[in-house]
């Protein structure tokens, strides 16, 4: 998906983003001018990379599953982007770096910040954890990039973002929703190989793993 540049006013949800193909296994790229999207009740499986990548303008990521990130990152947020984070589901795979949270922040600050609620994750596994937990900044010195956790509090929102309103369930209830109805029905043998995949936490990064 790509809705790089002056996209704005834009809802996708009930979707499935799975399988990005390998070597350039990346789900969604968003940024230059996009602005109020919303993303709610999708499912992102086994892409490498972008779950979402967002950048500037305001985005609100409500009651997703992301699942199986890779050694990259899940949702990727980086200059500017104004970010709600509410009621989603983190869930590492076998290609997943155990060490990522889910949340990667990228370079500096520059009005850059996100606002966390709700999420589900291996660390968050009831949600009224640390939010914080799952974010992990990162930035360049000397050829190499460094990690900070937890990020540091220039990131942080005290408040959610205005965004177009959106029916919300807490994060289990959602993503027991998000597996039952996302994407095509009758699902066909690619989606079911997806769902499956996720509900027994197996599979790898591209289509089928190639």
């Amino acid at each position: 998906m790509n809705t790089w540049g002056q996209v704005r006013d834009v809802t996708c949800q009930w979707s499935i983003l799975a399988e990005a193909q390998l070597p350039h296994s990346k789900a969604w790229l968003s940024g230059v001018g996009s602005d109020r999207l919303t993303i709610h009740h999708c499912l992102f499986a086994q892409n490498a990379d972008r779950n979402p990548k967002l950048e500037g303008g305001v985005y609100d990521l409500t009651n997703n599953v992301i699942y199986n990130w890779g050694n990259n990152n899940g949702a990727k947020i980086e200059t500017g982007a104004r970010v709600n984070l509410r009621g989603n589901v983190f869930l590492p795979g076998p290609d997943s770096a155990p060490q990522k949270g889910g949340v990667f922040l990228d370079g500096l600050p520059q009005g850059t910040r996100v606002f966390l609620e709700g999420n589900l994750s291996p660390l968050t596994p009831t949600g009224a954890q640390d939010q914080w937990a799952l974010a992990t900044h990162y930035e360049q010195a000397g050829g190499r990039w460094i990690e900070h956790r937890p990020a540091p509090d220039a990131f942080r929102a005290a408040q959610p973002f205005e965004a177009a309103p959106v029916a919300t369930q807490p994060a289990a209830e959602a993503y027991e929703l998000v597996l039952a109805r996302a994407g095509a029905l009758v699902r066909d043998a690619d989606d079911l190989r997806v769902i499956e995949a996720v509900t027994a936490r197996t599979g790898h990064v591209g289509r089928g793993g190639q």
